[in-house]
This record gives C-alpha cells, structure tokens and sequence, in this order.
C-alpha cells in the first residue's frame, strides 16, 4: 500500500503522511497527521482536566479519585517541598498540578511531586547516593 484515504479531510496521501497504529488493520492511523493534530489539539481545548485524567490513567494507571485521594494524603502539596516549589501556569495564572512520582524499575506510585523536585530526581536518576553527596557537599558549603 502506498496511498490512503484520510477519513477526516477525505485526501488521497503517501502513508508516510499517517502515524502508526498496531491495533488497526493496515497498522496506519485513520487520519493523516495532520488531521490528526488538529483533532487532538481541540480535544485538549474542550476539557483539559479530562485529557489530564485520561493521561493518567494511561500511563499510571490510577484514576481521578486516587490522584485527589494522594493529594489529600500529601496535604495538598510537593511530598518533598511540601508546596515551596509550586509554580503556577503562564497561560492561566493558576498552580501546576502535582506531577506523579513512580519507581521507573517496577512502575509503583511513590506520591505527587512539583515540577521542580520531579525534574531534580530525574536529573539524578533516582540515585540515592548521588543524593547523599549532593546534601553532604550543601551542608558542607552552609
């Protein structure tokens, strides 16, 4: 197969012009990309908690209620900061939503973090030692 139909704008395009989809028959999205990006940005527009939720339940695999269920336990804030690190949204003013923190080896739910003490273990893949060191060295040079 070298062409196919977009299902969307109804055009005739290379298959270079569609993602890839294991689950369909053709193993080709049925919009080109695209359609494809339109249709995914005025989702997000409609109802961007619900993507959110959606995402979250993808990816982690835990619903509404066990995120707002982790936020209470966490009294509303960063597990490590405890909220001192909340940034708010440019576009809306109102504070970023608590990134799920998650053991990478064995995918379990550690608890919400900030955006920046997630990025902070990211850059540290997670290595307690080197997280040591680095407080050792801070209290060091305080």
């Amino acid at each position: 197969m070298e062409t196919k139909r977009c299902g969307r704008c109804k055009k005739i395009l290379p298959v270079s012009y569609f993602n890839k989809h294991t689950q369909t028959k053709c193993g080709l999205h049925s919009y080109c990309k695209k359609c494809d990006k339109e249709y995914q940005k005025s989702r997000r527009e409609l109802s961007p908690t619900q993507a959110k939720y959606y995402h979250l339940g993808r990816r982690y695999k835990i619903t509404k209620e066990n995120y707002h269920g982790l936020l209470e336990a966490q009294g509303g804030s960063c597990a490590i900061c405890k909220g001192e690190n909340r940034q708010s949204d440019k576009r809306t003013g109102k504070n970023r939503s608590l990134h799920v923190d998650h053991n990478h080896k064995t995918g379990s739910i550690r608890g919400l973090l900030c955006h920046k003490c997630n990025l902070a273990l990211g850059f540290l893949n997670e290595d307690v030692k080197k997280i040591k060191s680095m407080i050792k060295y801070l209290e060091k040079y305080s």
